[in-house]
């Protein structure tokens, strides 16, 4: 459900949760979740420390699993956001996202939005330049690890990854790809400015080989130019595309690329996984971002069941999202009987409570409602008007 209280109340309540533990009991125990030892915590500054200590049990296990199941062809590469504004040292601030302030999550995942790897950034020093390739360069090749090699598996990111040396380094390990680039990576790749582009007007283009790699760079100019670099894929054949023009106030037919179609039916693999976890997303907002942690893999693997269980190919259209729905428990379909009803304890009689006898103070079994007491309750009890 979008809420977690709404398991117990009445229009929306649900018996094998709310007959279980009231809402209230389910707080309290939620305060003592933990999933390591802390008594084994490693201050910042000793050895062997680790900022994913709290949570790192949980984290593993799911990240295991997530490298158990068989890959697409096509993968896509992006970052993920968990929501969070507390006090951590990970936090992260990315404009583009949805939720703009939390914790960073580089994330592999499929066409069908199914996510085959992803690992929490901590900050500086989470990834090291080894190869030369710079972070975003080793952070790709670490996801990119388990993927089958030489079997034409291609994966798509954006121009915060790419590189040229990076698509090179995949092209030797055997895996394909198509990126955006940014224009100054272009490494003395001259092709024409956007002002002739957009001379030449919408969908016109301009394409550079490079001869060793054979790697293709396609400048495309639609609204803005558009810069990819691909190892196995050029612009040809250039199909007709419906595209809006400002200016007609009307949908005009553009030339686009095959590069440009080929990335995006493809790279949209994790914002699909983000989609599916935010439209039930756990609804608890604890303070501890250990527990934001946890949240979000649960929401991961609750993704991820379905689509395994039905060959990645999910009906995408048939429920809200991708975890298991009700539906398919036919006990469901069964009304739940309202709660019991609130049995009020009914007062004494004026006679009896204001005959100034035999009324002593005791302590109750129950705590009881009062009015001049500071919290509400208390746990004493009047012996003749209980």
């Amino acid at each position: 459900m979008p809420s977690y209280r709404m398991y117990w109340q009445t229009a929306t309540r649900y018996d094998p949760i709310a007959t279980v533990m009231g809402h209230k009991r389910f707080d309290n125990l939620r305060t003592y979740i933990h999933m390591n030892d802390n008594t084994n915590v490693k201050q910042k500054g000793e050895s062997a420390y680790n900022p994913l200590f709290k949570v790192r049990p949980v984290l593993e296990k799911v990240h295991a699993n997530c490298l158990k199941v068989e890959p697409e062809e096509n993968h896509s590469i992006d970052e993920q956001m968990i929501p969070f504004k507390g006090k951590i040292g990970m936090k992260q601030y990315i404009k583009n996202k949805r939720h703009k302030w939390g914790i960073k999550v580089f994330t592999r995942a499929g066409v069908t939005g199914l996510v085959y790897d992803f690992e929490v950034y901590t900050g500086k020093g989470t990834v090291t330049n080894e190869r030369g390739l710079g972070v975003a360069g080793e952070v790709v090749l670490r996801l990119v690890s388990e993927v089958p090699k030489g079997l034409n598996y291609k994966c798509f990111f954006d121009n915060w990854f790419t590189s040229p040396e990076l698509i090179v380094e995949l092209k030797k390990m055997g895996i394909l790809t198509v990126a955006t680039i940014n224009r100054n990576c272009l490494r003395g790749c001259t092709l024409k400015s956007d002002k002739e582009l957009s001379k030449a007007g919408r969908g016109a283009y301009e394409v550079k080989y490079e001869k060793t790699s054979g790697m293709s760079i396609v400048k495309w100019y639609d609204n803005k130019a558009v810069l990819l670099a691909s190892s196995f894929i050029g612009p040809e054949p250039v199909e007709r595309c419906r595209r809006w023009s400002k200016e007609k106030k009307e949908y005009v037919e553009v030339d686009r690329p095959h590069i440009v179609k080929v990335y995006n039916h493809n790279m949209g693999g994790v914002d699909l996984a983000d989609m599916f976890a935010a439209l039930y997303r756990i609804d608890i907002r604890p303070r501890r971002w250990y527990l934001r942690i946890l949240y979000y893999l649960i929401d991961l693997s609750l993704v991820n069941d379905p689509l395994i269980k039905v060959g990645k190919q999910a009906d995408l259209n048939s429920r809200k999202r991708g975890r298991p729905s009700l539906e398919d428990d036919p006990t469901s379909h069964k009304a739940a009987p309202p709660p019991p009803p609130f049995q009020r304890i009914s007062a004494p009689s004026v006679d009896v409570r204001l005959n100034r006898c035999d009324h002593f103070p005791i302590h109750a079994e129950k705590r009881g409602r009062c009015r001049l007491c500071k919290n509400g309750y208390t746990q004493m009890a009047c012996l003749k008007c209980k």
